[in-house]
């Protein structure tokens, strides 16, 4: 607050020669008002009234309002502001209450904007008009990470702007944005995992609906499942040494706890299996198989293996809870679904900022593609006897499997902005 003060007091001193020279030209222009007032919002949503140099004149720009407005000379005055503790030297632009309608910050979700005063200079201020979105994600970064170091760059650049006006310098900083190092708020995945690690398994489930014939379809059906579902911890450990710009502790933590909700998964479906009156398999080929790809492979090509097993998961679980009526076994197999499709979404975050150009997206479509369509025939192979007790379509199957591992695709490779992301290099 002391600082503020005293770098306004400064300020005012530094500029007054120039302030009263921009006076002077704005009242022999046309001999007019030299000071344009308006009513803003501030801190808390108080009004108050701001103080700008007036650069139109009936509805239109004046020459000299034109110069000013370039430079953003014409915003001098709010250094009174600042001194009647209206504003700070940096904080979110002021804005009407006609302003607050039409961009629909009134909202109660944008009711932290208001929690510090309003500012001469801004994040969102020295960037170029990008929308409201990212304007408010520029508020909200700098309500967040603002420090005496940010506002001394952000009051350099505002500086700089006014000697070599404001184009060039926001050239510079949104080509520098559009490069940023972005990751994905890892952090939300890890409460997310931590909020599931909560979650309690039924030790004992009711088959009595079920056939005996769809009882031995479906019990041996999950002890292959059951193998699948664990064995997992290796990628946990291996991603420690793996170094990107994309991961980071969060990242680390969330992979661990992913790991433990395969395993929970695994005790589920040993559970069922055991209520079936079936017992767990120690060794199937196909299981067995895709974790030795897995061990021989790279983390990045583990992943996409890993993801494949996801679809393969989402896919016949699915079916299964389709076939199956309603009891706490279903209920648990859907729930196991709804994590499944999540790990989906997990994992595609990963190679959403982990593939860097048009080729690597490519090959990695290309592999997903091929690894996908031989894991779903070899899956095939195992369980079709048993998927046949409960009516399997292989064709049908086999389109709708398609549309997960596309949807998947499609996720990895989707570099679209969220206004949930996080920002791991500076702002400015």
């Amino acid at each position: 607050m002391m600082i503020n003060l005293i770098l306004c007091i400064t300020a005012i001193t530094l500029f007054s020669p120039l302030m009263i020279l921009i006076s002077v030209l704005i009242y022999l222009e046309d001999f007019g008002t030299v000071f344009f007032i308006q009513e803003r919002v501030g801190l808390r949503e108080t009004n108050f009234s701001i103080i700008k140099f007036r650069t139109i004149l009936n509805g239109k720009i004046t020459f000299v309002g034109k110069f000013l407005r370039q430079t953003g000379l014409d915003e001098l005055p709010q250094l009174f502001n600042i001194l009647l503790g209206d504003m700070n030297l940096v904080g979110p632009r002021p804005l009407t209450k006609e302003d607050i309608q039409r961009l629909g910050f009134g909202d109660i979700r944008f009711a932290k904007r208001w929690s510090v005063k309003p500012g001469l200079t801004g994040l969102a201020q020295i960037y170029p008009s990008i929308g409201k979105k990212i304007s408010i994600c520029f508020d909200f970064s700098y309500i967040k990470t603002r420090s005496f170091y940010l506002d001394f760059q952000i009051l350099s650049f505002t500086f700089l702007m006014n000697i070599f006006g404001k184009r060039k310098l926001r050239k510079f900083l949104y080509t520098k944005l559009k490069n940023r190092i972005r990751v994905p708020n890892w952090k939300n995945w890890f409460k997310y995992f931590k909020k599931n690690s909560d979650y309690k398994i039924l030790e004992e489930y009711d088959t009595s609906k079920l056939t005996s014939k769809e009882k031995f379809g479906l019990k041996k059906s999950l002890a292959i499942f059951q193998i699948g579902e664990t064995g997992e911890g290796r990628i946990a450990k291996e991603i420690d040494e793996f170094h990107s710009k994309y991961i980071n502790n969060n990242y680390k933590e969330a992979l661990k706890l992913f790991v433990k909700e395969e395993g929970r998964h695994a005790r589920i479906l040993s559970n069922m299996i055991r209520s079936l009156e079936g017992k767990n398999l120690e060794f199937n080929f196909t299981e067995k198989l895709f974790k030795i790809g897995r061990r021989i492979l790279g983390v990045k090509l583990k992943l996409l293996v890993l993801l494949v097993a996801e679809t393969i998961s989402v896919e016949f679980y699915k079916f299964y809870a389709k076939k199956l009526p309603l009891s706490g076994l279903r209920a648990s197999l859907i729930r196991i679904i709804k994590e499944e499709e999540k790990h989906l979404d997990f994992h595609s975050e990963f190679f959403k900022y982990i593939l860097k150009n048009q080729f690597e997206k490519f090959l990695f479509s290309f592999i997903f593609l091929f690894v996908s369509i031989i894991a779903y025939l070899m899956v095939v192979k195992d369980h079709y006897q048993y998927l046949k007790i409960f009516g399997f379509d292989l064709k049908e199957s086999f389109w709708s499997y398609q549309k997960i591992v596309y949807s998947t695709i499609n996720k990895a490779l989707n570099r679209e902005e969220k206004i949930q992301i996080q920002y791991q290099t500076k702002l400015i």
